[in-house]
Formats: structure tokens, sequence, C-alpha cells
């Protein structure tokens, strides 16, 4: 279930990544520190999965995860299946 949700975010933060106008191309970039986030895999107690994204990526990844919760709120309110 995790693992599924964090697949679905992710397919969905990528376009909204890849859509973010770039910078003033005369500044030098900025370098964006990697974060790694042990995650639990579905269907185990015990086991891990080590997670690694930008910390900009995290961030997209929890608004992401926040926007599709809510989503998933307000269609079971609505008495929906969010399509």
């Amino acid at each position: 279930m995790i693992r599924t949700l964090f697949t679905a975010v992710v397919l969905i933060a990528a376009p909204l990544a890849a859509e973010t106008p770039a910078s003033d191309p005369a500044a030098p970039p900025v370098a964006d520190a990697v974060v790694c986030k042990s995650m639990a895999v579905t269907g185990s107690r015990v086991k891990r999965e080590k997670i690694c994204m930008t910390a900009s990526q995290w961030k997209e990844h929890r608004k992401g995860s926040q926007q599709y919760l809510r989503d998933m709120q307000r269609a079971a309110k609505n008495g929906t299946n969010g399509s």
C-alpha cells in the first residue's frame, strides 16, 4: 500500500518538477542536498527500503502526498471514486 502510494505520488510529482520554470540562467546552480530515508516495505514487518531524493524532490513528494490524501478524503466524503 505504501509502495503503491509512494509510486503514485512520485509519478504525479515528476511532471510538476519538470514544469518548474528555470531561474536566471546566468546565476550559478544551487546545490540541492540529497536526503536518504528508510521506508517500510509493504508486506514485511522488518524489511526497509532506502530512498534517496534531493530536498526539493522530498518537498514536492510531501506536497503531492498531501494533495493525493486530500483528494481521496474529499472523494470518500462525497461518495465518489475520484474520477
